[in-house]
Order: C-alpha cells, then sequence, then structure tokens
C-alpha cells in the first residue's frame, strides 16, 4: 500500500473511532456515562478497525490485535471520576464547574487519542492493499462470426509517364480491408485499416495509349484506408500500372498513386457454424 493509501486509511480509521467515543459517553452532573460497557465499546472499536481494514493485510500476516489493556484501563479510569457539578459543553457558573468540564473533555480526548494511537501503529508496520489483477483470457467473450471487410469504390490514378499532359484515370474497383487495431482500444488505428485489391478494368488515354495493371494484367493497388460514417471508407495509396509504348510492347512495371472513395460492407466467413 502505497503512503497515500496508508494515510488515507489512518484518517478514516481516526474519524470513526473518534465519532463512535464522543457518541457513547455523555458528561452528567455525576461523572461521565457510557452508553455501552467497557467491554462492548472495546469489541466495537476493534470491529471498526477490522471492517475498515478489509481490503488490506498486513505483510506478515498478522491481524489486528484490538485494543491493548492501555485503552481498557482508560475506559475504567471514567468510572472513578467524579464531576458532581460540571455540564456537558456548557460553561459553568463558577470556576470549579469550568474546571470540571475541562477536564471532562480532555479525558475524552485522551481516550481518543489513545485508540487512534494503538490503531495508526498496526497501520504502520507495511500493510498490503488488495488488488484485483485479471487478464482478458479468464474472461468468456461471445463469438462473434467472422467477417471479411469487403469495399467496392471509384478511384482516380493520376498519369503523366511519357504524356504530354498529365491525364486522371477514373475507375471502380474492388478489395479487401484489414484494421490495423481493435477499434474497442484505439479508436483511431481502429478506423484505419491497410487496404489492397484491383481495379475493375484497364485504362486508355486520351491519345490511346493502353494502359494495364502489371502481374496480374488489371491494375492491382494497395494502400491505406480510414472508415467516415461507419461504412465509406477513404483509400490513398499506391498502383502497379504498365503503359504501351510506341511498338506495340509495355514498359516495365511501375507505380502511381491513386485515391478513392469506396463503400465497405462485412461479409460472413465460416463454415459449419452450428451457433
Amino acid at each position: 500500500a502505497g503512503q497515500e493509501q496508508l494515510t488515507g486509511i489512518k484518517t478514516y480509521i481516526g474519524n470513526n473511532l473518534e465519532a463512535y467515543v464522543r457518541a457513547n459517553l455523555q458528561v452528567t452532573r455525576g461523572g461521565i456515562k457510557a452508553t455501552r460497557s467497557n467491554m462492548a465499546m472495546m469489541k466495537q472499536m476493534n470491529k471498526i478497525v477490522v471492517d475498515a481494514l478489509e481490503d488490506y493485510r498486513h505483510f506478515l500476516g498478522r491481524e489486528f490485535p484490538g485494543f491493548s489493556d492501555i485503552t481498557r484501563q482508560k475506559l475504567e479510569q471514567k468510572d472513578k471520576l467524579k464531576l458532581n457539578r460540571a455540564k456537558f459543553n456548557i460553561t459553568g457558573r463558577n470556576k470549579a464547574d469550568n474546571e470540571k468540564a475541562v477536564f471532562a473533555a480532555q479525558y475524552i480526548s485522551e481516550l481518543i487519542a489513545a485508540v487512534q494511537n494503538e490503531s495508526d501503529q498496526y497501520i504502520d508496520n507495511s500493510l498490503l492493499a488488495l488488488a484485483d489483477i485479471r487478464t482478458l483470457k479468464n474472461f468468456p467473450t461471445e463469438k462473434k462470426p467472422m467477417t471479411l471487410p469487403l469495399n467496392f469504390g471509384y478511384g482516380t490514378i493520376p498519369i503523366l509517364r511519357s504524356l504530354p499532359d498529365r491525364e486522371y484515370l477514373h475507375g471502380p474497383y474492388v478489395g479487401v480491408s484489414m484494421p490495423l487495431a481493435n477499434k474497442t482500444f484505439n479508436r483511431v488505428l481502429g478506423n484505419t485499416s491497410f487496404s489492397a485489391g484491383v481495379f475493375l478494368q484497364n485504362f486508355e488515354t486520351s491519345d490511346g495509349t493502353q494502359i494495364h495493371g502489371s502481374f496480374i494484367r488489371i491494375p492491382f493497388y494497395a494502400g491505406l484506408g480510414y472508415r467516415v460514417f461507419r461504412i465509406f471508407r477513404i483509400n490513398a495509396g499506391a498502383v502497379a500500372l504498365e503503359m504501351e509504348n510506341g511498338n506495340g510492347t509495355y514498359d516495365y512495371s511501375y507505380v502511381q498513386p491513386y485515391a478513392g472513395l469506396s463503400l465497405e460492407f462485412r461479409l460472413w466467413v465460416g463454415f459449419n457454424d452450428k451457433r
């Protein structure tokens, strides 16, 4: 237990013990009277301390021993006090009344200090604080069907290679997305994903130059996507292309940037699911 925890529990126990003592002791003309027997007060004050330390343990396994004979003797001392004319918290008519009232208040303060000191001594001996440490694997979670995020969108590819002016090629694409994090724990990365897929067509520039994809003969793209409004995903990345040259062959593969906007749908994936 840290120092802040120890200070807090000492204050809590000390305040409760003080409230209990003041509530059960009454100053009358004849002396200080208790609403309960000395033994009952000892037991109930012990319970106040034990209940407050329910979430704490002594580092050697020792339990609170209860209040000592010093507290018992201090309680018994009140039976011998004679305060024939003292009044509780009220100034008397003469000097004798004042002295007896002050003496009664002093006795109660000394009793409160005695029980607080004994409880503080136990708390100061390094307490352990109860902690509940759990890992996610200890908790059964709802088994949900596995889904595959599919993107259907429309993208733009800026082209400048061997062309007199920059052209923008437009076309539909389809792909899949893989979130970079669990949205429950990281909202930003949970909405961000790695996306990959293909454009559904090859392209032709305004001067008739044919452009198609590298490797699989249709443009292949990869990049990052960010989901907005639950079903829309903004994609940006790179696409692999080959461009026709003047002699009817195609240049080596090169990469161009692309950007697009897509709709995302979750496709259920499962085999023989019996739930």
